[in-house]
């Protein structure tokens, strides 16, 4: 026998709001009307009493959100989540998946390196398409609600936020330009600061230092006449690490090179030399390399014009000098970019009072 279903016309709305799916592995497909006769005759039925076509759904609300977050990298295996879970992505993903009870991914600006810092990394992830009951909204609350919800939840002393003391959540707002922002994609520029201490430092600075040892004093004319010929657009091939067959253009702007001397007291261990850099992007390992190289300009074991053949040569290998690479406690990442250079990004410096992998 044929079993025909017959669908009143009062239940052809309802059919409509809940269409059967295809048990496929791709669970976001629908049957479409010919697959699906019931379906089929239902819209028919539906169309024929409202006498047009069914309206069409409201657009989805963005749900993006974009953070500022601080963090010492001492402890944490860089940024970018691994296997092992030891990581700074890890660590918030893990938080804001169990607050907002779903499985959250997030995406940085940059993927700093193990032991690298940062005083205001950005970074985006999107609310569920669900009721959102542990944040305490109500149904239609706006997309400001809903950030100022998680920014109460994820802020504040180590034992309130759920957060290990060394990664401090600093603001949560909505994502600048809704569902299309990209932390990483839509950032035109970062600034990194490395930190250099002429001596010995102590145990309250070293994590955040690299201490050159006793009586090491740097000459800042030398190293800042090396800085010069890096400034401009580049081929840094020589101060990143480029693996065979990476896509990415070796061409960056180095749009700023400050080196500056700040005294310190005895009870520091030495003065503190800073390197401060803005390029539109980083190669991997490029801000170690170029502050370990202008390090031993200051030294006095390679020369301004070294730096000057090193960038000439283009990352070829036989050159006599060779680019080195500071040490990752050093370096901070201070700010990412969203608009144009030389001052506060169009997003601001919400929650930073201070802001790729460098």
């Amino acid at each position: 026998r044929v079993l025909q279903l017959q669908v009143p016309r009062a239940d052809a709305g309802a059919l409509l709001a809940k269409p059967k799916w295809r048990p496929l592995d791709d669970a976001t497909a629908p049957m479409s009307a010919a697959e699906n006769p019931p379906y089929k005759e239902a819209k028919e039925t539906a169309e024929a009493v409202e006498g047009e076509n069914p309206a069409a759904p409201d657009p989805v609300p963005a749900r993006r959100l974009m953070a500022v977050v601080s963090y010492d990298g001492t402890d944490w295996s860089g940024w970018q989540t691994q296997a092992h879970g030891k990581t700074v992505q890890d660590a918030l993903e893990a938080r804001l998946s169990g607050l907002l009870r779903g499985q959250i991914t997030i995406a940085g600006a940059g993927r700093t390196d193990a032991g690298v810092h940062a005083k205001a990394q950005r970074f985006h992830f999107d609310l569920p398409n669900t009721p959102l009951p542990a944040l305490g909204l109500r149904p239609g609350h706006s997309l400001d609600e809903a950030a100022a919800a998680v920014q109460v939840r994820l802020t504040g002393l180590s034992e309130n936020c759920g957060l290990p003391s060394s990664i401090q959540v600093l603001s949560v707002t909505p994502a600048p330009g809704g569902d299309a922002f990209h932390a990483r994609d839509s950032c035109v520029g970062k600034r990194y600061v490395y930190t250099i201490r002429e001596g010995l430092g102590t145990p309250f600075n070293s994590r955040y230092s690299w201490a050159l040892g006793r009586q090491k004093v740097c000459d800042l004319e030398a190293m800042r006449a090396a800085a010069a010929h890096l400034i401009g657009k580049h081929n840094f091939a020589a101060f990143g690490v480029l693996r065979d067959g990476d896509p990415r253009d070796p061409i960056k702007d180095l749009r700023k090179l400050e080196i500056e001397r700040w005294p310190s007291g005895p009870s520091e261990g030495g003065d503190t030399i800073t390197i401060t850099a803005e390029c539109d992007r980083f190669l991997y390992h490029m801000m170690r390399l170029i502050s370990g190289t202008l390090a031993r300009v200051g030294l006095g074991i390679m020369s301004p014009d070294d730096v000057k053949g090193l960038l000439e040569a283009k990352g070829r290998s036989g050159e006599p000098a060779t680019a080195y690479k500071a040490p990752a406690n050093g370096l901070c990442m201070e700010e990412a970019f969203y608009s144009t250079w030389g001052g506060a990004s169009a997003l601001g410096l919400a929650g930073s009072t201070g802001g790729s992998s460098g």
